[in-house]
């Protein structure tokens, strides 16, 4: 049976459990489960893209499905809830310029629509001589970015007067950089989308995308084992299945599709917690400038908790919570790729000292430990998220959003695919959906 969350205004957290009957649009059968916009993935950057959709065009008549029974429920709820200010990515890319806009946009959406969050703020900091050039090009990053407020802490009493408890010789500090539960956020622009007339369609997972033959609505979705939709544009925004939902996309009725020579692949990220001892503000180490990934860190979170770490090690399947979560097909997919057989002989020192910290919480500690004075018994096991990595085929890893606009034939040239779109999404999200949002509305007015 289909269910829908319907068009009157219930609570916000109980769209996480309720949903009604869909309701057709008209008798003719040729326009039952028909839209102009399908957007499929309910994250935080769909439900963003939905959202500003129908603001942009409110006759739209749009659908988001989500194969989960909430929304939000893997990479936008399982995170570190930092707002980024934008400092890390190389100028020009889609990251920077979507994550300095991105933040001031959602910063004023939980202004307004009273979301909490903090400005918790942001050391960066060089604990050995080596990492002071690596920290510079940083702030270099940062300011060509337009990071606002962005500046340069020059010694070890100025970073103490920020945080008391850390230690260093040279760190960049920002204040603008926050703090957010994103998984409220997200559940936030799905209200929204709902109440300005759109359907969430929850508990469907989307099996075929293919041609309808139907001119109108060329692209045919079916969803579960009964459900087909039909739709003038799709936009897919699959986060980790996103390479699985690509595979999906079938270009004619025999099932012919593009095939890909990059691969995606899922890394279990593991935290720790830090109890019973306060940070004021977060706290990261200077990363490795030539990986896609912050370093270790402290995140204060709204609870009081701090979050500690991460590690990073390849899942068992798309959804690898846990070492018992394991797909075989998925693995031996995975293993037998030119790209991650090219990847662990790339990164191979990186990827033992990632599986030292994520079975040793004690060598973890000590690295969290040179930035910053806190105790180890203080410090417990922490949360599990599982992120998306798109590797390309020489083993490197790909470094900015990557989007396609409706690129290829048939109903590809009404697709637009969200392909990867790692950290900072969620910070970017209400930019990401003005940027979607402009390569669409034009077609669908």
């Amino acid at each position: 049976m289909l269910f829908i969350l319907p068009k009157k205004k219930i609570p916000l957290g109980l769209s996480r459990k309720l949903s009604l009957l869909i309701e057709h649009v008209g008798e003719n059968e040729e326009i039952r489960n028909c839209y102009d916009a399908v957007i499929i993935g309910g994250g935080i950057v769909g439900t963003a893209i939905a959202r500003a959709l129908k603001n942009s065009l409110p006759n739209c008549k749009a659908i988001l499905i989500e194969k989960e029974g909430l929304l939000g429920k893997h990479q936008s709820s399982h995170n570190s809830g930092v707002i980024h200010a934008g400092i890390y990515y190389k100028p020009e890319s889609l990251k920077a310029k979507l994550c300095v806009r991105g933040v001031d946009l959602i910063t004023k959406y939980c202004d307004e629509n009273k979301i909490p969050y903090r400005n918790y703020g942001k050391l960066i900091i060089a604990t050995d001589p080596t990492e002071i050039h690596s920290l510079k090009r940083l702030y270099e990053r940062g300011t060509e970015n337009g990071v606002k407020e962005l500046k340069l802490v020059e010694s070890i009493e100025e970073i103490r007067r920020i945080e008391p408890k850390c230690k260093g010789f040279l760190a960049i500090w920002s204040p603008k950089t926050g703090n957010v539960d994103w998984s409220v956020v997200t559940e936030s622009f799905g209200e929204d989308f709902r109440k300005a007339g759109g359907y969430v369609l929850l508990n469907h997972e989307v099996k075929r995308i293919k041609s309808s033959g139907y001119s109108v609505y060329p692209i045919l979705i079916k969803c579960n084992e009964n459900l087909f939709l039909k739709s003038k544009y799709a936009i897919l925004c699959g986060g980790l299945h996103s390479g699985k939902l690509s595979e999906l996309i079938q270009e004619d009725a025999d099932g012919s599709h593009i095939s890909n020579s990059k691969i995606m692949i899922s890394m279990r990220v593991e935290y720790q917690l830090l109890k019973n001892e306060s940070i004021s503000t977060n706290v990261y180490a200077v990363p490795d400038l030539s990986l896609p990934f912050l370093g270790v860190h402290l995140s204060p979170q709204l609870d009081g908790s701090v979050l500690l770490g991460p590690s990073a090690v390849p899942a068992y399947q798309i959804e690898g919570y846990s070492d018992s979560d394991i797909n075989i097909t998925y693995l031996s997919k995975t293993l037998s790729s030119p790209g991650f057989q090219n990847l662990t002989k790339k990164y191979f020192s990186q990827g033992v000292e990632q599986l030292k910290r994520a079975c040793c919480s004690g060598y973890q500690i000590k690295e969290v430990q040179k930035l910053v004075n806190i105790s180890e018994e203080n410090v417990v096991p922490g949360p599990t998220a599982v992120q998306a990595q798109y590797i390309n085929e020489d083993g490197s890893f790909t470094d900015d959003f990557v989007f396609e606009f409706f690129q290829g034939e048939g109903i590809r040239t009404r697709i637009i695919n969200c392909r990867f779109l790692p950290s900072p999404a969620a910070t970017s999200s209400l930019a990401i959906a003005e940027y979607v949002c402009e390569n669409v509305i034009e077609r669908l007015k």
